[in-house]
């Protein structure tokens, strides 16, 4: 994306995640569901209360049964792929 003339930023939890994002308001948001320190939807909800809506993509690599079917429907989430 780099080479595209995007800026990417990363964070190693979500705690660097929701710092960052305190001080940009980031277009395209992607974080793990069960990233530490601060989930995927938590910083989501957090990042939308802040700043306008970003387009975000929230993944995981857990196994089924440690994710919530019903957290992809709270709010700042529009569409979930299984």
């Amino acid at each position: 994306m780099r080479k595209r003339g995007v800026i990417v930023d990363t964070a190693h939890d979500g705690e660097e995640a929701w710092t960052l994002a305190r001080n940009y308001p980031y277009a395209v948001l992607a974080a793990d569901l069960l990233m530490p320190g601060l989930d995927g939807l938590r910083l989501i909800e957090k990042v939308t209360v802040l700043h306008r809506r970003p387009s975000c993509v929230l993944i995981t690599g857990a196994a089924r049964d440690r994710v919530d079917p019903q957290g992809s429907r709270k709010p700042g989430c529009r569409q979930r792929h299984q």
